[in-house]
């Protein structure tokens, strides 16, 4: 990122705030704000329960986790590329218990944003990646796959 231009460091920034948005929407039980992560039509791709595409889908996940939302911390974001209005990044997450901040998950994540016609970044596909989760926090997740919620 070369420092001689500005709108190239505007968009690292602006990169690195969707991720803060999409924690706090989701911590803070703001499925508006959360929402508002993503385009209209785009995926979050959660590799233990499936693909919910569009925002319908993606109530139906927190719909079903709203009552056992952990807390999610974002470490070393990276933005490896913008290309004008398209931009890939990639993190890592850690997932806290909200009671005794028991470490429960932790994975990656790989993402994909535009630039919206607001100028706001939003993600076409968010990928969560787990690499560890504990028994209960794996079991929870047996029960809200995209197969099972979208059948409701």
């Amino acid at each position: 990122m070369g420092s001689q231009d500005p709108q190239l460091l505007w968009d690292h920034l602006q990169l690195r705030n969707l991720y803060s948005r999409y924690c706090f929407g989701l911590d803070y039980h703001d499925d508006e704000a959360l929402l508002d992560c993503f385009t209209p039509e785009g995926t979050f791709a959660l590799s233990d329960r499936g693909d919910f595409v569009g925002h319908e889908q993606i109530q139906r996940i927190l719909d079903a986790s709203a009552s056992t939302r952990n807390r999610h911390n974002v470490l070393n974001v990276l933005v490896d590329e913008v290309d004008g209005d398209v931009a890939h990044c990639r993190a890592y997450f850690l997932l806290l218990h909200p009671e005794d901040a028991s470490i429960i998950s932790y994975g990656h994540y790989r993402d994909d944003a535009v630039r919206c016609d607001d100028g706001q970044w939003r993600w076409t596909k968010k990928r969560v990646n787990f690499d560890w989760r504990a028994a209960t926090y794996a079991e929870r997740s047996e029960r809200q796959t995209v197969d099972k919620l979208l059948e409701q």
